[in-house]
């Protein structure tokens, strides 16, 4: 028990650590009820069964506050309006005014931030000579650069060794990261090839780091080429906790120099990644930063559409669905895949981005206040970063009228007697009444 009520107290800290700490807290409850120990009076067992399921209640409302939890954090719903424009319309087939437009507006949510703790990283960068051609336009630098940016420089800290046949030099960990960036400017392009001191010389900064509370300590290990490796050196990384990302630049596969850089990444829980060529050396960095960050950004962003049954000849689509079928019950169902990937070609959807669909439809039947899609079936899905399920939000409704006459200004109504204006009347009255005088007159 004192593990459940240690992931409480961490509870505490922030939203995105209480609400994965208590998902630990309901975990660990289900185990120990689950294996029916008791090894204390009945009534000692009393009082902590009590407070187990007041610790599973309290955790059970901090998830739902808080959001869904993903393997990397809480993920942010998307926000989702809908509109029926006009809201007034004549049923299908009248001839006039019979159409509406629907409109579904979908907006990000979220960001990305480094990860519950503080990371601590070091950029260990290859600078052989072998360099000169594999990324002659420094591109490996470019793309260290931008994760630099990533960071947040009020707790990250980084750090940069240049290593080709022995260390050029090392920078030691900081939250000046204008100062990394300039580390990180000076690596070259000169000498041979030497895992072992590249890693070492890795291990010896993060080894440096003064920081006293936990943080996430990470290698990114870049190297273009086969060199001295032991694997001593990725097991004492492993001992201290240190993760290696490794990055293989136009290294061969199934090579020799591969393995290398595969079993390093291995046996510290890191990662292994391939470039082919320089130019994707940044999409390879960004990959990296996602692995050790926390996203609250929603991905691949679903949207199904379900139309009642009398809500026909949908058409006009702004956005053309990616599939369009009829139910059971005759509804429609209309559906967006990944609507995240239309406007930037990324999957993910983050509070600057918003998607909008729209599309005609009619009604065949008359009413007040009908509603137009299957509130419940009509949804938008999302997941997190690695394609895990993160929930659903219903579609709001949009109500429309149908059968009520939509008056047109261009055309004349027949039903009407226009009103003639004042002097059109009075003129033509004080005439008769004129004549009809001056007859009387004769007469007399």
């Amino acid at each position: 028990m004192k593990i459940t009520y240690g992931l409480i107290a961490t509870c505490a800290d922030s939203s995105i650590c209480e609400a994965e700490a208590c998902m630990h807290v309901l975990i660990y409850t289900l185990m120990y009820v689950h294996s029916g120990v008791i090894i204390m009076s009945k009534s000692k067992l009393y009082r902590l069964s009590k407070g187990i399921l007041l610790i599973a209640m309290s955790c059970i409302v901090t998830i739902s506050m808080v959001g869904m939890v993903s393997a990397n954090g809480v993920v942010a719903p998307p926000t989702v309006t809908k509109t029926a424009s006009p809201d007034n319309i004549n049923i299908s087939g009248s001839g006039v005014d019979e159409w509406t437009t629907i409109t579904l507006t979908v907006a990000g949510a979220g960001s990305s931030t480094t990860s519950a703790v503080p990371v601590d990283i070091v950029f260990a960068i290859d600078s052989s000579g072998s360099m000169s051609w594999n990324d002659g336009s420094n591109l490996r630098l470019a793309a260290a650069k931008d994760f630099v940016g990533r960071l947040d420089g009020t707790r990250d800290q980084a750090g940069v060794v240049s290593w080709d046949d022995g260390i050029d030099f090392s920078a030691p960990l900081t939250t000046d990261l204008i100062a990394v960036n300039s580390s990180i400017d000076a690596v070259d392009s000169s000498g041979g090839t030497d895992l072992n001191d590249g890693l070492s010389g890795s291990i010896a900064v993060l080894d440096a780091n003064t920081r006293t509370e936990a943080s996430a300590e990470v290698i990114i290990f870049l190297s273009d080429g086969e060199g001295s490796y032991s694997s001593s050196y990725a097991d004492d990384a492993a001992a201290k906790g240190y993760k290696i990302y490794s990055i293989g630049l136009n290294i061969a596969a199934g090579s020799t120099a591969e393995s290398y850089l595969v079993d390093m990444a291995n046996r510290t829980g890191g990662k292994y990644f391939t470039s082919p060529s320089a130019e994707n050396l940044d999409l390879i960095y960004q990959e990296i930063f996602s692995e050790v960050a926390s996203s609250s950004i929603p991905h691949y962003v679903d949207v199904t559409e379900v139309t009642q049954a009398y809500i026909v000849d949908e058409s006009s689509f702004s956005i053309a669905p990616d599939n369009i079928t009829a139910d059971a019950n005759g509804s429609t169902v209309i559906s967006w895949i990944n609507i995240g990937n239309l406007s930037d070609a990324d999957p993910d959807m983050s509070d600057d981005e918003t998607v909008v669909l729209s599309f005609s439809a009619r009604s065949s039947q008359n009413g007040t206040n009908l509603p137009v899609d299957v509130l419940g079936d009509s949804k938008v899905c999302y997941k997190d970063g690695e394609g895990n399920d993160a929930g659903c939000v219903d579609i709001p409704q949009a109500y429309i009228n149908v059968g009520v006459v939509v008056p047109d200004d261009d055309d004349d109504d027949d039903d009407e007697i226009p009103i003639p204006e004042f002097p059109t009347i009075v003129l033509p009255v004080a005439a008769i009444l004129g004549l009809a005088f001056l007859f009387q007159r004769r007469k007399e």
